[in-house]
């Protein structure tokens, strides 16, 4: 590299707010940013005349003095090598170099940080030991200052009142080298590799820095980032005034349209997906304009993300990452996003039909063993939460995506279908991962603009299956790409998402306009939640449908449904990795808390605290009329019910008939081609037989889980806990529900009867046939805890019915007419007869 010629020391860091303020409030050249470096800070144009590498072995650079107290633009990324490789940006500086007696400072400009001009900050990123210099040049150690690294990101989402990020975070960087210096682009990349010491032991890491003469685009107009309500956009650093006031400007991060935006496939990625991508990518100019967007295919297998001059779409080759993410390098003055790397595992795409059964059964073998980790050791530090790896965009393919995948090849699928069925889905995930570069945040709440029934998406699904994967019913899961969707629905998007003649998604076409066109935000734009919006009831992640009480319920139907297809895909992959089938461990009660999530999510949404999107953004309403908007959730909430069958519906005893149904499924899959071909006789029955056991567990773990449920929600039934409370006539009905929920529990019985010797009074003795009850002790105390009288502080709450039901007990305890059954200390009765009586008479007095 260069040298430059006729170096100086530079003017004083002290000096630089005040003059650079003073160069804001003159005007700059029209050619230039308003964020242009004033003259005295400018760096020359060539990142080749302040800096160069030294040494061919040991690593050193060398920065021309000309260059000290220049601004530069540093950005970077750090890459975690193993156990699976992962990315997250660096938080992009504009930074400056200072000489300090024996070491050189590696400064952050105050611009942006400051209250007041008249108190500057020196916020040192770095400080490099001098190895030598001459009249022109110092010669550092950059690898030895570059003892940290970084968490902070440019790439995130902001208040105003949060202030600039500060480099307050770093993890020690130790046993680091520098693998490579180059220049490219006009930026000066470094690559730094070393270990990073954990609790749970070293992590090998990248540190890639990028380092270039600070050159803000003159055309880019910065877009202060609007109020989260109806659209949401990440955002680049608060950035204060610098003018006594602690306001801070936040602004959006969004790519200039003043060229096109140009992303680039990575030279690994399959053959065959390249024009999937392709088309996904391209799915946002049919917003944006024709030849916005972009997409050239790399050929080079050296250029991977991040690089300095392209965006690159990374195909990384790990079938154990499950993740697709995105993040952006972002000038941190005005939000313009100056490159953006977004990574797709190969975990995403399964092949044909004949792979799909080994790639998945691993898959849903790896992470079962995470899980079972996990809940074992629960002091183990996870190395990506340790590092601060995890992303804005967790966008998983979860167990539930791959057991569908799994199911959808053992059927008789025709390949080619089942081929466009993966590619769909894929191209989803790629435009959902565009839409973050170019600015999107997630939108949850693109669910409630669904325009088909919730109960049919299953059968949506298969019609489109059957129509060759084409969504030939213009069905609509969301309003928008970058919503987390279930499987089937994420292949249906992605069919419109490839569709170049398709309308886009009305979210994202509204949500761009107002950041790239100059559109209004105004009333017409769909309704729009994100991370900080979970709070609302009907703000979820991969929920189906308008309703989401419907959703809940519906979901929670299949699930059960499925389980036993989960059973089956669990033994096949413990088969596929050399285990030993008849010693995988099943948990039926954490199968049934899973599964029961679903119906406290139900109880969840009764509640008076939960609150509603689809109210409290479309009402004008005042938000400190808050009795008033409770009254209209009420209203709404009451439609909700009526609408998903009732509260009986929604409410119902799941546990019932739960393994003979899932009995009958498993059997129906042992029967599959694609299970008879990889599975012997003997296996089939051993897994037949684990089914049987396993399934009638998860049935009694099911109605305990239930009445847990139920009773945690207390219904305080006619407490101001509950919304439904102010309508009798569904209070009626609640508690209607709790007292045959308790009923059942309490008074089922058995066939069996249990015979035992009895010493009347005047020292007969007669035989007593007593009823066996289906359910043990502690599950019918359950039962009766459901109409206790605390559980409401009116006093008449399940008055009546805990009496009808206490009559009925009474009735069990009396099987003679001259014969009460109140004290177990009759020398005539069995041990079991006395178990028999003190069980129920502690049934009796829960119900007092």
């Amino acid at each position: 590299m260069g040298r430059g010629t006729g170096f100086s020391r530079g003017l004083s860091l002290a000096l630089v707010p005040l003059m650079f303020v003073g160069l804001i409030s003159s005007g700059c050249s029209k050619s230039e940013s308003p964020a242009a470096s004033p003259p005295q800070l400018r760096a020359d144009d060539k990142v080749s005349a302040s800096f160069g590498v030294r040494g061919t072995g040991d690593l050193t650079l060398a920065i021309q003095k000309s260059a000290l107290e220049k601004e530069f633009l540093w950005a970077g990324e750090f890459i975690q090598l193993v156990p699976n490789t992962s990315f997250k940006t660096i938080k992009s500086r504009i930074v400056l170099f200072k000489l300090a007696g024996r070491e050189l400072i590696m400064l952050e400009s105050p611009q942006g940080s400051l209250v007041s001009e008249y108190y500057p900050v020196n916020l040192v990123v770095a400080k490099f030991p001098i190895v030598s210099q001459t009249e022109s040049e110092i010669v550092f150690d950059f690898n030895a200052g570059m003892t940290a690294i970084y968490n902070s990101s440019t790439w995130g989402t902001y208040s105003p009142n949060e202030g600039p990020t500060v480099t307050n975070r770093s993890l020690a960087f130790q046993n680091s080298f520098l693998a490579e210096v180059r220049e490219t682009q006009n930026h000066l990349v470094i690559r730094q590799v070393g270990q990073i010491v954990l609790d749970v032991g070293r992590s090998k890491v990248e540190a890639k820095y990028f380092l270039s003469p600070y050159r803000p685009n003159p055309a880019f107009v910065p877009f202060k980032s609007p109020i989260k309500d109806k659209v949401g956009y990440f955002e680049s650093a608060p950035v204060l005034s610098g003018n006594g006031s602690d306001v801070a400007t936040v602004y959006a991060a969004k790519y200039s349209i003043d060229k096109p935006i140009v992303f680039a496939i990575s030279a690994n990625t399959p053959a065959e997906l390249q024009p999937v991508f392709k088309e996904a990518i391209l799915y946002w100019n049919r917003i944006l304009g024709s030849n916005r967007v972009q997409v050239v295919q790399l050929t080079d297998l050296s250029i991977t993300a991040p690089a300095a001059d392209y965006n690159v779409f990374q195909w990384v080759e790990s079938d154990e990452a499950g993740a697709a993410y995105a993040d952006a390098h972002v000038d941190p003055r005005t939000g313009e996003v100056i490159r953006s790397q977004m990574y797709m595992p190969s975990a995403f795409f399964v092949g044909g039909k004949a792979s799909v059964a080994i790639r998945m059964r691993n898959y849903l073998a790896k992470e079962r063993a995470k899980r079972t980790r996990n809940a074992t050791h629960a002091h183990a530090i996870d190395n990506g939460g340790a590092l601060g790896l995890y992303s804005l965009c967790d966008d998983r393919m979860d167990i539930h995506a791959a057991e569908q995948l799994m199911e959808l090849a053992m059927s008789n699928v025709p390949e080619a279908t089942f081929k466009e069925v993966v590619f769909d889905y894929v191209s989803n995930t790629v435009a959902h991962e565009v839409g973050h570069v170019l600015g999107l945040r997630h939108n949850f709440a693109g669910s409630l603009a669904s325009n088909y029934p919730r109960a049919s998406v299953r059968d949506e699904f298969a019609h489109y299956v059957a129509s060759g994967a084409k969504n030939v019913r213009d069905l609509r899961p969301s309003s928008s790409v970058m919503d987390y969707l279930s499987f089937e629905e994420r292949a249906m998007s992605g069919d419109l998402v490839r569709d170049a003649a398709a309308i886009p998604f009305a979210h994202d076409a509204k949500a761009m306009g107002v950041l790239y066109l100059g559109q209004p935000l105004d009333e017409s734009i769909p309704l729009f939640c994100t991370e900080d919006h979970l709070a609302y009831a009907d703000c979820r992640r991969r929920d189906i449908g308008a309703s989401i009480l419907n959703d809940s319920a519906t979901a929670l139907g299949e699930k059960l449904d499925e389980y036993a297809s989960s059973l089956l895909y669990t033994l096949l992959a413990e088969k596929e990795d050399g285990g030993e089938l008849a010693r995988v461990y099943f948990a039926p009660a954490n199968s049934a808390k899973s599964l029961m999530d679903y119906r406290n999510q139900i109880l969840q949404v009764l509640k008076k605290d939960a609150g509603f999107l689809q109210v409290r953004k479309q009402v004008e309403t005042p938000a400190y009329d808050l009795a008033r908007i409770q009254e209209l959730e009420q209203s709404f909430l009451e439609k909700e019910i009526a609408a998903s069958g009732g509260l009986k519906a929604l409410l119902s005893p799941v546990h019932e008939g739960f393994a003979e149904k899932a009995n009958l499924r498993l059997e129906a899959m042992l029967g599959l081609p694609e299970t008879l071909s990889t599975t012997s006789h003997s296996e089939r029955a051993t897994i037949a037989q684990i089914g049987r056991t396993v399934f009638a567990q998860i049935e009694k773990s099911l109605l305990n889980e239930d009445l847990r449920a139920l009773s945690l929600a207390s219904i305080r039934a006619t407490d101001a806990s509950f919304k439904l409370t102010a309508n009798p006539k569904i209070l009626a009905e609640l508690t209607q529900i709790y007292a045959e929920r308790a009923e059942s529990v309490v008074m089922a019985k058995g066939t069996v009867v249990l015979e035992t010797p009895f010493a009347k009074a005047d020292g007969q003795i007669v035989i007593l046939s007593l009823p066996k009850y289906h359910h043990e002790h502690a599950t019918r105390l359950q039962g009766a805890a459901l109409l206790a009288a605390d559980l409401s502080s009116r006093l008449d709450f399940g008055l009546v019915e805990r009496a009808a039901l206490k009559k009925k007990l009474q009735a069990d305890m009396k099987p003679l007419a001259d014969v009460e059954l109140k004290d177990a200390t009759n020398s005539a009765l069995t041990s079991d007869a006395r178990v028999w009586i003190l069980e129920n008479l502690k049934v009796l007095k829960a119900l007092d």
